[in-house]
């Protein structure tokens, strides 16, 4: 096998592997009752405050020793090359995941897939967190039988996220009224 041939194989292979962890993390970790682990912490606040993310310096910590970590096992295993490019292909999509994640939460969809983002993310936010645990892909959820495709996603106005109103009204935008409604008494939050 070429080495470019053995660098897509072991990228490809670390780009499902973070799939798979974006997954087990999510729905293993992220609501535990026990709330003693950081991730628990982080996630539940999250889940309470739509606008907050972890700090960034937490999640470059703990992205650098999984990928310490996956490079020195699979070096030590096949090559430093394998473990090197799986390391690649896992860090790189654990990248376009954050990527995806911050920006359901900050902008707008823009086509098929930014819609089915938001709809699949929010109705797990909102409506039933223990469902709909992959952010970026709904494949395991598939398998593992926690996925939920509702019609409309109704969204708490205390939590309504600022590109879905309308800054004049504090209503959903017109585009939007076909997959969110906003839910419970009082104003939604506008900037």
């Amino acid at each position: 096998m070429s080495q470019f041939l053995l660098f897509l194989v072991c990228a490809a292979f670390g780009i499902v592997t973070w799939s798979l962890a974006e997954y087990l993390i999510h729905r293993f970790y992220g609501h535990r009752k026990d709330k003693k682990n950081i991730f628990t912490v982080e996630h539940m606040r999250h889940h309470r405050e739509t606008s907050y993310f972890a700090p960034t310096y937490k999640k470059v910590i703990a992205a650098i020793l999984v990928l310490l970590m996956s490079t020195l096992l699979f070096g030590l295993l096949f090559s430093w090359f394998v473990g090197f490019s799986f390391s690649l292909g896992f860090s790189s999509m654990y990248l376009t995941y954050e990527v995806i994640h911050r920006r359901a939460h900050t902008h707008g969809p823009k086509g098929a897939y930014g819609r089915w983002v938001r709809k699949h993310h929010f109705f797990h936010h909102f409506k039933n967190p223990k469902v709909n645990h992959g952010v970026t892909s709904p494949v395991w959820d598939i398998v593992f039988g926690t996925l939920e495709s509702p019609e409309v996603v109704l969204v708490p106005r205390k939590l309504a996220l600022d590109w879905l109103l309308d800054p004049a009204t504090g209503e959903i935008l017109p585009e939007f009224t076909a997959d969110y409604q906003l839910r419970g008494g009082g104003t939604a939050k506008v900037l």
